[in-house]
């Protein structure tokens, strides 16, 4: 079961704490317009896990993922570590912060607009939900 309710400023994801596999919103995307030579995107993204398996202890790892609407097959991934004890299944809930830094594709245009998609996997390999930006404009 999973239940998510919405208003004009956040959104947040409650999962089923029986369900393993991780689920995700971008709950902000800031600052929107953003500008490319002085502003790096900051994306809040709200997780929720039911055995708390996010994150590992092997910095080779990477567990999360990141694409540009604007880049095909361009996957960005990074490091999370561990977000609960490694020894325990407990249910967890929180937000991650990761910031971006973006650049203009076409350096002839003044701006474009770009999507980021984010997901995530937990240690058992459990992908969750893609999570959406919304539509950020990058300016000059």
């Amino acid at each position: 079961m999973l239940t998510a309710c919405s208003n004009d400023e956040d959104i947040y994801i409650t999962g089923d704490p029986f369900n393993n596999k991780p689920h995700i919103s971008v709950k902000a995307a800031t600052p929107n317009p953003l500008q490319v030579d002085t502003d790096s995107l900051t994306l809040l993204i709200h997780y929720f896990d039911g055995d708390g398996d996010l994150g590992t202890t092997d910095t080779a790892a990477h567990t999360i993922f990141i694409s540009d609407s604007r880049l095909q097959n361009d996957i960005k991934s990074f490091y999370i570590p561990p977000l609960a004890p490694t020894d325990q299944k407990i249910t967890i809930e929180g937000d991650l912060k990761v910031q971006i830094k973006m650049n203009l594709l076409d350096s002839s245009v003044a701006s474009e607009e770009a999507i980021i998609s984010v997901w995530l996997n937990d240690r058992k390999g459990n992908e969750s939900n893609v999570a959406v930006s919304p539509t950020i404009e990058l300016l000059r």
